[in-house]
């Protein structure tokens, strides 16, 4: 099987004819599987979406590195050091399901760790294009964005590497996809493709596309 990379998500192609939810001029196989690294010391419950493209093209929608354990597994020791056993369980939600924009939100939970890690994917579903923040405003939304996020960190008293939500030409990744009523941000591990923090803006405050 074929495997490429978009962005931080793995997407995996295989072929599947069953076990497909209604959607539009695509559909979502719902699709769990578990996992036990080597060493025995990580368990995985991973829950993710396979994307049926109506050519019968399917794609696996997975975090990166989640069907190669030995790299999922480093990427949990990162969260919990000092932790010789851990149970995790993987979930996505669909935020928003049309023929153009497919957003998904990732969470992975830790047993016994009350830290969330949260992933997103917001893309096409027929041409698998990831969209940016540039895809859906225009004017000046980093500003919007960036006096969010400081209100953000002031009520939560909590510190973030603004440079993301200064300048979009700053060469970070940013993490976030679109309700029908909000941007949402992923926020806590600037540079990184997931975030421990939620930020959710209003549409009304931009100028959309």
């Amino acid at each position: 099987m074929d495997m490429i990379r978009y962005g931080g998500i793995c997407l995996l192609l295989v072929m599947l004819s069953t076990g497909c939810q209604k959607a539009t001029n695509y559909k979502l196989v719902d699709r769990t599987e578990n996992y036990t690294s080597i060493n025995g010391r990580c368990t995985v419950e991973y829950n993710y979406p396979v994307l049926v493209q109506s050519s019968g093209d399917s794609v696996t929608l997975a975090l990166t590195g989640i069907k190669e354990i030995s790299d999922f597994e480093r990427f949990i020791q990162r969260f919990s050091e000092g932790d010789s056993n851990l149970t995790v369980h993987v979930q996505y939600k669909i935020l928003q399901q049309t023929d153009s924009l497919l957003c998904l939100e990732y969470t992975t939970q830790m047993k016994g760790h009350q830290r969330k890690i949260f992933h997103s994917l917001t893309l096409s579903p027929l041409t698998l294009k990831q969209y940016e923040l540039s895809d859906f405003f225009k004017g000046d939304y980093m500003s919007v964005i960036s006096s969010h996020v400081t209100a953000f960190c002031e009520k939560n008293k909590i510190f973030l590497n603004m440079r993301p939500y200064e300048d979009d030409r700053s060469g970070y990744h940013v993490n976030f996809t679109v309700t029908e009523d909000h941007l949402i941000l992923y926020a806590g591990a600037e540079g990184d493709f997931h975030g421990y923090y939620k930020i959710n803006i209003p549409l009304i405050a931009f100028e959309l596309k």
